[in-house]
Parts: C-alpha cells; sequence; structure tokens
C-alpha cells in the first residue's frame, strides 16, 4: 500500500517488522518476496514516485579519479537517481550472471573469494528471473552458440527485459500488497543503535518538504545502493565516530566499478553475419510467452582466465567503419558528444568535413535504418573486471546537501594489473580467432586512439560493504548482515568481494531475494521462540 509522505505526523514513530531503505532494483526485489508474508513491511524511499531534478542534487558527490582519460571526476548523478524504481529507470536491462570463477578464490587475486560458491545462487537466479520478467533460468534463451566459441573462447548470452524500469511492473504490486507498506519522499538521516551497540533501534528520516520522523523495526535492510550504503554506514556517527560497522575500518573500502573501452578492431569483410549476435539485440519469446532481447559477449573460459592469471573480459562488439578513425568524423564525434553544434557546423564547413563526413554518416544511418545492412568491421567494447583494492574506497565529503547530509566522496583508480590484464587477455582471444582463420584483431593502442572517446565507466557500483567471514576483512557476514549488529542488513552490489564483468544487477536481485529468504526463517524461528 502506498503512504502519501504529508500523512505521518512530525516526530511521530513508525514501527513495522521489516524496514527496507531503497525501492531500487534490490529493494523491490525484496519488497515482492515479502508480499504476502505474515509480518509487516516498511519500504523507505528518498525521491518520489516520479524523477525530481531537486532530488538529484543529494545524489551528487566529490571525487578523486584516476579511471578516463583526462578527467578526476565521476557521473554521480547519472549513476544515482532518487526516485521510486532507482537507476532501474535508466538502466538498458542488461542481465547474465557472474561466472563460477568470480565466486572463487584464486590465489593470484588478493581479496578474491565469496563466502559461497555459485550453486548457492542458483536457486534465487530462477526467481531473479521471474522478477524481472525474464525467460526462464537455465532455458534456451540463456544458452548462446557461436562460431567464435571454442579453444579457450566462450559466448555468454546477455538478456534484457521487455520493460527495464521496474517501477511501473512492480509499483502496482506493492499499491496493492496489504503487508508491505511504501513511503516515499523519506531519507534516512541517521541509523541509531542501542547504547550496547548490538542493535538498530531507529532510523531517522527527513525529507526536504516534511518534518522529521522516526522508524522503528524488529530488521533493518539498507538496499540504498552500492554509493549510498556504505555513505549512510558511515554518517550514522551519534554513538559510533567512525561510523556504523566500522570498527575494523572496512566501510567504503574495496569500491569497484568496471571499465569500458574500446578495445580491439576486427576486419570480417562479406562475414560480418558471424557476428550479428554480439553488434545486435535479437527479439526472443520463450515458450512461456515473455518477450526479451538477446545479445552475445565474448570473452575467455574460465580455465584459461585461471591458468594465465587473468581479470574477467567481456567483449561486445558495434558496427565499425574505417572512415571512423579520420581526423574529421574524429572531430565530429567528438563534438557530438559534447552538444557543441557550433563546432560540427564549422567542421562541415570546412574544405574538407562534409565530403568526409557526408559517406560515413550515410553509412551511419543505413546501418540503424536497416539492420540487415552488410557490414565488414566491428569495434569490439570490452567490459573490464576491476580488482578489489582497499584504497578505492567511499568516506565522507567536506560538502553537505540541502538536508545537512554529507556527500559523498570517492577515491577510485584503474590500476597497472587491470591494463596489463586486458592486453594479454586480447592477445590470446587474437592467437585464436586468428588459427580458425576468423581474422587478427587489432588491438595496439596506437591503432586505437582515435577511439577513446568511447572509454566510460559501467556506472556499476560494487563493493564499499563487502562480504567476509572475517569481519576484519569485510562488513557483512555471508548472510548480508553487519558484523557486530544484530538486525542491520545490507542488499545490493556493495556486498560484493569480487565484480567480475558481468552486469552486476541479475546476481544482486538474486542476493536479495536469497536474503528475503532468510529473514523470512528468521522471523518465523523467532516468532516460534516467543
Amino acid at each position: 500500500m502506498l503512504i502519501q509522505r504529508g500523512e505521518v505526523p512530525a516526530g511521530s514513530i513508525q514501527r513495522t517488522a521489516v524496514c527496507i531503505v531503497g525501492a531500487g532494483a534490490a529493494g523491490l526485489a525484496l519488497a515482492w518476496a515479502f508480499d504476502a508474508a505474515p509480518f509487516e513491511v516498511l519500504v523507505l524511499e528518498a525521491g518520489g514516485l516520479r524523477l525530481d531534478p531537486r532530488d538529484q542534487d543529494a545524489a551528487d558527490g566529490t571525487a578523486a579519479t584516476a579511471i578516463l582519460p583526462g578527467r578526476s571526476d565521476y557521473p554521480f548523478r547519472q549513476t544515482r537517481l532518487r526516485a521510486f524504481g532507482g537507476t532501474t529507470r535508466r538502466w538498458t536491462g542488461a542481465c547474465l550472471a557472474l561466472d563460477v570463477l568470480d565466486f572463487a578464490r584464486r590465489p593470484w587475486l588478493p581479496g578474491s573469494g565469496w563466502p559461497f560458491g555459485r550453486e548457492v545462487l542458483e536457486p534465487y537466479f530462477r526467481e531473479a528471473a521471474r522478477f524481472l520478467a525474464l525467460p526462464a533460468w537455465g532455458s534456451q534463451a540463456w544458452r548462446e552458440r557461436s562460431a567464435l566459441a571454442g579453444d579457450g573462447l566462450v559466448a555468454r548470452s546477455v538478456l534484457h527485459p521487455a520493460r527495464p524500469d521496474l517501477a511501473p511492473r512492480h509499483g502496482h504490486g506493492l499499491v496493492r500488497s496489504r503487508n508491505v507498506r511504501l513511503l516515499p519522499r523519506s531519507t534516512v538521516l541517521e541509523l541509531l543503535r542501542d547504547p550496547a551497540g548490538s542493535r538498530i533501534m531507529a532510523l531517522r528520516v527527513g525529507d526536504r518538504a516534511f518534518p522529521e520522523f522516526r522508524v522503528e523495526a524488529r530488521w533493518v535492510v539498507l538496499a540504498a545502493g552500492g554509493l549510498e550504503n556504505p555513505r549512510l554506514l558511515l554518517a550514522s556517527r551519534s554513538c559510533d565516530p567512525g561510523g556504523l560497522g566500522n570498527h575494523h575500518d572496512q566501510v567504503g573500502r574495496c569500491f569497484m566499478e568496471h571499465g569500458h573501452r574500446a578495445v580491439a578492431l576486427l576486419e570480417l569483410g562479406p562475414r560480418g553475419s558471424m557476428v550479428r549476435a554480439f553488434t545486435d539485440r535479437a527479439r526472443i519469446t520463450t515458450s512461456g510467452g515473455l518477450p526479451a532481447m538477446r545479445q552475445a559477449t565474448l570473452g575467455l573460459d574460465e580455465a584459461l582466465r585461471d591458468r594465465h592469471g587473468l581479470l574477467n573480459l567481456h567483449l561486445r562488439a558495434c558496427r565499425y567503419h574505417p572512415r571512423e578513425g579520420l581526423e574529421a568524423v574524429v572531430a565530429a564525434k567528438q563534438a557530438w558528444r559534447c552538444r557543441d553544434g557550433a563546432r560540427l557546423a564549422a567542421l562541415a564547413a570546412g574544405p574538407h568535413g562534409w565530403p568526409v563526413l557526408a559517406p560515413y554518416l550515410g553509412w551511419h544511418v543505413r546501418q540503424k535504418l536497416l539492420p540487415r545492412s552488410r557490414f565488414g568491421w566491428v569495434r569490439w567494447m570490452g567490459w573490464l573486471e576491476q580488482e578489489p583494492d582497499p584504497a578505492n574506497r567511499v568516506t565522507l565529503s567536506g560538502e553537505r546537501d540541502a538536508l545537512g547530509q554529507p556527500r559523498v566522496h570517492l577515491n577510485l583508480a584503474f590500476s597497472r594489473r587491470m591494463d596489463e590484464s586486458l592486453a594479454h587477455s586480447m592477445r590470446l582471444i587474437s592467437e585464436r580467432l586468428a588459427a580458425r582463420g576468423i581474422g587478427r584483431l587489432i588491438s595496439d593502442p596506437e591503432a586505437l586512439s582515435h577511439l577513446h572517446g568511447y572509454a566510460k565507466v559501467g556506472c556499476h557500483h560494487m563493493g564499499g560493504t563487502r562480504m567476509h567471514v572475517d569481519p576484519r576483512q569485510g562488513v557483512v557476514d555471508a548472510d548480508g548482515r553487519v558484523h557486530g549488529i544484530s538486525n542491520l542488513y545490507v542488499a545490493g552490489s556493495s556486498l560484493f568481494p569480487t565484480g567480475g564483468a558481468a552486469n552486476p544487477t541479475f546476481t544482486l536481485v538474486a542476493l536479495a531475494l536469497r536474503l528475503a529468504g532468510h529473514l523470512r526463517r528468521r522471523m518465523v524461528g523467532e516468532g516460534s521462540r516467543g
């Protein structure tokens, strides 16, 4: 059921069995799993039911990063949406699970190893597919076949639900729910623990337009996002100067992102159709009638990666024309990204402008409008795994938002290890493609210099409240419970000890559904003892 923020009296105490902080992918998955449960659930969402640009001020932060050429900032506002549905409102919907090796402890990778293997999440992948309106987990739709696979190369399916935005689909269910209450415009300002420090006693909740109130809950779950989860723990300092769950200075550490780069070119000539599964999204409909889109991603198989000690890498392809390397085309694409119309006009009017730009523009439009058009080249985009590094961390900024809350500050750098792993991986992939006569990849940095404009981050916030059985090496245990606090849990990709190269949403939803089952069992157990 929906509660209007104005219906909550100032200074009141809202009591519930479970309080979920955040209504993004993880929070909505929890609420969906708790629907019709024999206990009451309250979902607090900092934003409104619709995205309000004024709310995005609180999504901003400060940064010291070395992840994009010539830039030290981070796209906080673009990657953190304060509204019902969270960042799924701008999510592309890419769904695939982390690999088996991503969960394993790898002796050559410090900080690797989840508290459990991927097999533990298999039942919850099935539930995650239902929640996200995808074909059944394990069905043929999840299996990719490609002529590029084999001899150490593997192709995986990336599925996209027909409607990635979770707000419309699951909003109706929440409004109709009898035991789950949704309260928008409710920003958690602080988590208050008891004097002994072992439980969360209350949550202070406020908003820029409404007075403050409190929530008391038997169980509290932070599902506010990969940056906000650690920020909120660090900002809850009235009882603990270093923040909650931070006795060993682990909150915020080992933050991870995915690097996205143009990593290679491949000439295929008339055989371009053999990579259409990697360049195009194909519509599929399963026997259950669920519509979805599918696209392939290419990488090294797990045995080969482990043997060579390589970070994970997923390759997805885009159609490419050699004219993209011409100076006028490079400049025009840069002006387009910056929305610099005057610069575009000047380039087109130049002596070598339009004669160079027109043929490329015609090819580009033809490829967009006529998907079955032929193409002879592809540009491979790499999704790069970042290793866990304690120096990459979320802390509190000296700046504050409109509610007086400290903003997030992010220190983040991509490492030499990532670059070396990428170069080694591309050599192995190139050798295997060339041996089968498919072609040799062009991956020399000099030859790819005109593609630097494609470099970006995945906007995938991972780590920061990482799982580890040892509180000296992590923030939460294998169930997502904050070490030392009996009723405080965390959900989302901030739990990930390592991030692999897969988009994180499908795995984080499975983790949230696993947590829902854990809390249901605890609720039943405590009820039987009571």
